[in-house]
This record gives structure tokens, sequence and C-alpha cells, in this order.
């Protein structure tokens, strides 16, 4: 489970579910795990919005499950289309950069892969968690 504190005044609070490959639903104690990080988040930091996200499969919440609206599901694909894309970044700044340049071309190559926030966020695949 991961909380990144992001610019813009955000937090990413991300619950990791790639376990759930047979699983049909995010069940309640997950989705409960879930709120409980929120509320961790909001007593422990000052930030104006928080992005909750499961990471894996796009599945239902179960029925007795109450999840907040603003609940997402990332799933694990997503990351690892994005470490790829940040791995061609730093091969090709890598092939390319002197230490003078080094900055210029980290900015370049980040901004040609859309590594650079917030516009990373738009590339990434998200699905709200509904209730059936």
């Amino acid at each position: 489970d991961v909380l990144w504190l992001l610019p813009d005044d955000l937090a990413l609070c991300l619950e990791v579910k790639s376990d759930k490959t047979s699983a049909q639903y995010y069940w309640k104690k997950d989705v409960s795990q879930m709120l409980d990080h929120i509320q961790w988040v909001k007593d422990h930091y000052e930030t104006g919005k928080i992005l909750p996200a499961f990471v894996g499969p796009i599945l239902p919440p179960a029925t007795d499950a109450n999840p907040s609206p603003d609940i997402e599901i990332i799933e694990l694909s997503e990351f690892s289309a994005l470490a790829d894309r940040l791995r061609g970044a730093l091969s090709d700044i890598c092939k390319t950069a002197l230490p003078l340049t080094l900055p210029q071309e980290v900015d370049e190559g980040f901004k040609a892969r859309k590594l650079e926030w917030p516009d990373l966020m738009t590339q990434i695949k998200r699905k709200k968690v509904k209730t059936k």
C-alpha cells in the first residue's frame, strides 16, 4: 500500500489488490480498509484532495460493501505500461545526456513520454468502483 503526496495539494492513496485474480468482488473488508486509509490520510496530512484507488482487476464491490464514490480502480497493467515508458525515457536520457545537459534532457525525455505531473494522471486509465 502506498501514499504519494503530490503537487497541487493531492494525495494518491493506493491499496494494492493484485492478488484478486480469481475473486469476483472487492469485498466489504477491502472497501473498509480503503476507507480506513482515507481517514488516516485526513488525520495526518493537510491535503486538499485525496484520490483513493485499488490497484487490481476491474471488479464490482460486493453488495454489502459501501464504497465512497471517489474510489477508483487502476489495473496493474497501467503501472507496467508506466514503468515501460519510464524505462524508455531513462534509456533515451542516458544515450544523449551529459552532466551539463542532464536536467534539460530529463525534462525533454519526460515531456516526450508524457511522464510529467499532472499530465501523468490523465494517461493512466482509471475506473470508478460502482455498486451493482
